[in-house]
């Protein structure tokens, strides 16, 4: 229950991270870097963007587990 309720903060932060970064990127006067993938991710719908962002979570997380797994079993 207590992973369900972190892994749950973690998308609503990613979620309000990447609406803050949208918002941002739209209040700039110039250009992004590469407009034809802020184009792609625009045009995608709320909901896939946002699964695609908790994936990108899950993801990080697994990674960042296995990392700290290795570290403590080099401790040891």
């Amino acid at each position: 229950m207590l992973r369900l309720v972190t892994t749950v903060a973690r998308i609503q932060a990613s979620q309000t991270q990447a609406q803050e970064e949208t918002l941002r990127c739209q209040s700039e006067k110039s250009p992004p870097t590469n407009v034809l993938e802020t184009n792609l991710w625009l045009n995608l719908p709320l909901p896939n963007r946002q699964r695609l962002i908790w994936i990108l979570s899950q993801m990080l997380e697994n990674q960042i587990a296995a990392q700290l797994q290795q570290e403590q079993s080099h401790e040891s």
